[in-house]
């Protein structure tokens, strides 16, 4: 038996893909080493804003 050729090109095509998406951020994990320079506030959360209303 002969592995199929297309096999190979697939498992390639997966691999660009992945790389390409963790070069631009759309995985979880580069999602998270994402870090902006303008100095801008963060953002609260939902869970923060319902935390610090019932907190005063």
């Amino acid at each position: 038996m002969k592995k199929n050729p297309k096999i190979k090109i697939a498992n390639q095509a997966k691999a660009d893909m992945l790389r390409l998406a963790k070069e631009f951020g759309l995985t979880p994990s580069a999602r998270g080493r994402i870090v902006t320079g303008d100095g801008a506030a963060k953002e609260e959360s939902l869970a923060e804003i319902l935390f610090n209303a019932v907190n005063g």
